[in-house]
């Protein structure tokens, strides 16, 4: 993509800030691959949310939306309660969820200390594990109506990852390109592992390829510098070399 197409379309997206903006910018760039649209959405959703994530997670301002969130839920336990109180804070309805179970259950079951995150996790992959129904039925229709952020958003990112990890192998193996694998490569005592490193390097529009690494998400500057810092320099100073 080129980096004039890529400013538009971000220019879209922040502009509306929401999902809509997605057919705004596939009516504006139709060449593009509603996954590729779909995937800048979520790192721009992911960036601005972690911008403003400290501002609710402040002990008074957690009890405030639990005490606003018991006052409502008297006179509506309605099961989009809490999705309808996340649009109005703009902030993620699983966000919200979370802040409400974990205000909870530090009232009903930890003493009003903090509960562990493990227990808060719990309940949030298994609300059945919820002492209160109204409740469990509130965060459950969270968790289904929550598109960026969540559980099942963490598990479809898990699944898509595996996905696209595999086909990397498979298309390595297709081109009969030998490779050694992160389960190869840990056996071998490495902890940060590429995807794959090739046996033997190949040469890509005039550069030398060692190791590809496989990422379901969309390349921009920042993700790169991301990935720079946290994994590839690792790569690079340790000179993994296959034997």
């Amino acid at each position: 993509m080129k980096i004039d197409v890529y400013y538009a379309i971000m220019d879209i997206i922040s502009q509306f800030g929401t999902r809509n903006s997605l057919k705004h910018a596939s009516v504006t760039f139709p060449e593009v691959d509603p996954k590729t649209l779909g995937s800048l959405y979520a790192q721009y959703y992911q960036r601005r949310f972690k911008k403003i994530h400290f501002r609710h997670t402040y002990p008074d301002k957690m009890e405030q939306y639990y005490r606003k969130y018991c006052a409502k839920a008297k006179k509506d336990p309605s099961r989009t309660l809490i999705v309808r109180m996340a649009e109005e804070a703009d902030i993620p309805p699983c966000f919200l969820a979370k802040i409400i179970v974990e205000c909870y259950l530090m009232q009903t079951e930890y003493d009003m200390e903090p509960p562990p995150k493990a227990a808060v996790m719990q309940i949030l992959k298994d609300t059945t594990r919820l002492n209160d129904p109204v409740m469990a039925l509130q965060v459950d229709t969270c968790i289904i109506a929550d598109e960026d952020y969540g559980p099942y958003v963490d598990t479809v990112k898990h699944t898509v990852g595996h996905e696209y990890e595999a086909l990397l192998k498979q298309d390595l193996k297709e081109a009969n390109i030998a490779f050694q694998d992160e389960n190869d490569l840990r056996a071998k005592g490495y902890d940060k592992t590429p995807d794959t490193i090739l046996d033997v390097p190949i040469a890509v529009d005039g550069f030398v390829v060692n190791w590809i690494e496989s990422k379901a998400s969309f390349g921009d500057e920042e993700s790169h510098q991301g990935y720079l810092r946290d994994q590839y320099w690792s790569y690079w100073n340790r000179k993994l070399e296959q034997r």
